[in-house]
């Protein structure tokens, strides 16, 4: 649920700013320069799911036994010893 809010968010927000900025950036008539802006929009893209993954590792942290439970059930080890 909070991979799908996230994405619909990200998707959006794309949507409605990255083709203002490409245009803005294509204005100046630099090939090179059009390059390296949609190269930082990628990686800030890329950044930003970072950050929300690693808050939202955080916060499933702090639920404890619970979450380990279901952590536990749904992951196996791929050779016994």
């Amino acid at each position: 649920m909070r991979l799908a809010v996230f994405l619909a968010a990200l998707i959006g927000f794309g949507i409605l700013t990255v083709p203002r900025a490409i245009r803005a950036v294509q204005k100046l008539g630099q090939s090179e320069t059009t390059l390296v802006a949609s190269i930082g929009i990628c990686f800030a893209a890329a950044l930003l799911a970072l950050v929300f993954f690693f808050v939202l590792g955080l916060t499933l942290g702090c639920f404890g036994r619970a979450h380990r439970r279901i952590a536990r059930c749904r992951i196996r080890p791929t050779r016994s010893r």
